[in-house]
C-alpha cells in the first residue's frame, strides 16, 4: 500500500493524470490506423479499390442518369 499511498498524492497525480491521457490518445489513434489499414488491405484482396476519389463520382452520376433517365417507352415515342 505504501506505492499506492505515494501515487495518490495531489503532487503525483497532477503529474500523472496528464501522461496517462496522453499515452491512451496515441494508444487510441495506434488501433484506429491498424484498424483502417486492416480494412483497407480486406477491400484490396477482395478486388476493389478503397478511397478512390473517382468511385463517389461515378456513383453520384450513375445515380443522376438513373433519375433523369426516361422510360424506355417515352424514349421510343420521342424518336419516331
Amino acid at each position: 500500500m505504501d506505492l499506492l499511498d505515494r501515487l495518490l498524492r495531489p503532487d503525483i497525480l497532477g503529474v500523472l493524470i496528464p501522461i496517462v491521457a496522453i499515452i491512451s490518445v496515441f494508444g487510441f489513434l495506434t488501433v484506429k490506423a491498424i484498424v483502417r489499414h486492416r480494412e483497407r488491405l480486406a477491400m484490396i484482396e477482395r478486388g476493389m479499390r478503397p478511397d478512390h476519389p473517382l468511385d463517389e463520382l461515378e456513383a453520384e452520376e450513375d445515380d443522376d442518369r438513373i433519375e433523369l433517365d426516361l422510360p424506355r417507352r417515352e424514349r421510343m415515342r420521342d424518336e419516331r
